[in-house]
């Protein structure tokens, strides 16, 4: 088969979702298919015409609506456009398949390819991610995003969830297109070290933004005082919070170790030394950070969100906390701080679940099954 990958923004770039599509390449290349992405990186490939009417069209844009909707709805917006001119210039009819990462570029792929088969990966529920990332103020802004909820829904012809828990907030996804396939990692990639025999090693990386609780993990920290000798956590990543978390961790003088942003490959081969990684996200549609932890041979704490508990069953592979609970958070640190052997058979179940349900076969099979049924 020949498919198509369209996704907003460009890449390759930090996050889930440029994880993915390099994931889905991976998948269906080894099992002999071709596949090409076409996001907003390829606007340079467009005649000058053609960029001459996005760069009008975004003039146009903010002058009837600066001041009026969120500036993110804005940029959506001329996403849209540019990738309807990106669609209509390019000559797509020799795909088989079309499969769209967003709700924008589904809905562009519809109108322009009517014909070809379009599958569309829902990777977050624009609603909520509008209010946690602050693009919306309220629920009223936030119901401007809806619409592209809408649109991720109902023009493809079969709709890929990354997790088996919907946000609550997303809009309903008809049964008879309806399709749950986990996220993928490769596994081979990632390096299960042998765990050090002396103080506990904690790690937990990714954007530091309010949605993903950096601020619940050091306040459950800050209960732990009589711990410190114990254990140490680093945090991998940058962001808007930083220098709140760091403040915080400094005034409560943890021993945390704020390394900053690094490239993936560095981060891969660090989790291999951690003995224990957390993710106390308060949304979270999958977590792909999570995977590689326990590929590497890492135990996780995880709030009880999303994807996350497709991921973590609670005291087999690791542990599950009530979202926003900082009190369960600092009780499960201290339970795998104090037990080695726990930690010990929890990262064994870590490594098989990881094999079993998210590997690039499975992945692969699962996807080329969804295409071929379109087909």
């Amino acid at each position: 088969m020949k498919i198509l990958l369209v996704s907003l923004g460009e890449h390759p770039a930090p996050g889930g979702v440029d994880t993915y599509i390099r994931m889905v390449e991976k998948a269906l290349t080894a099992r002999g298919h071709d596949v090409n992405l076409l996001c907003y990186s390829n606007i340079n490939m467009l005649p000058p015409e053609s960029l001459t009417k996005i760069k009008n069209y975004h003039d146009l844009l903010n002058k009837q609506l600066d001041g009026k909707v969120p500036k993110m709805l804005i940029n959506l917006e001329l996403q849209r456009f540019a990738h309807k001119e990106m669609m209509s210039y390019f000559d797509l009819t020799s795909y088989d398949v079309i499969h769209s990462q967003s709700g924008i570029t589904s809905r562009v792929a519809k109108e322009v390819y009517p014909n070809i088969p379009l599958v569309g990966t829902i990777h977050s529920c624009l609603f909520t991610e509008s209010l946690y990332e602050g693009w919306a103020q309220n629920s009223t802004e936030a119901e401007l995003f809806r619409r592209y909820d809408y649109f991720a829904v109902n023009y493809p012809d079969k709709v890929i969830s990354i997790s088996s828990i919907q946000d609550e907030n997303m809009v309903t996804i008809p049964k008879e297109k309806h399709e749950i396939v986990y996220n993928a990692i490769d596994i081979e990639r990632f390096n299960p070290n042998q765990k050090s025999k002396g103080i506990v090693r904690i790690a937990t990386s990714g954007l530091l933004v309010y949605r993903k609780g950096y601020d619940l993990l050091l306040k459950a920290l800050a209960q732990l005082r009589d711990l410190n000798d114990e254990y140490e956590l680093s945090i991998f990543g940058n962001g808007p919070e930083y220098e709140k978390l760091l403040s915080y961790s400094i005034q409560n003088k943890l021993p945390v170790t704020f390394h900053g942003y690094i490239e993936r490959e560095r981060l891969i081969s660090e989790l291999g030394n951690y003995d224990i990684f957390i993710q106390p996200s308060r949304t979270e549609p999958f977590g792909y950070s999570v995977t590689e932890a326990m590929a590497s041979g890492c135990v996780p704490i995880c709030s009880k969100v999303g994807g996350l508990q497709d991921q973590v069953i609670h005291l087999y592979n690791g542990l599950l906390f009530e979202p926003g609970n900082v009190r369960q958070l600092s009780d499960s640190i201290r339970l795998l701080i104090k037990n080695k052997d726990l930690r010990n058979k929890m990262r064994e179940k870590a490594l098989e679940v990881v094999k079993q349900k998210f590997s690039l076969s499975v992945f692969g099979e699962r996807l080329e099954n969804i295409y071929s049924s379109l087909i």
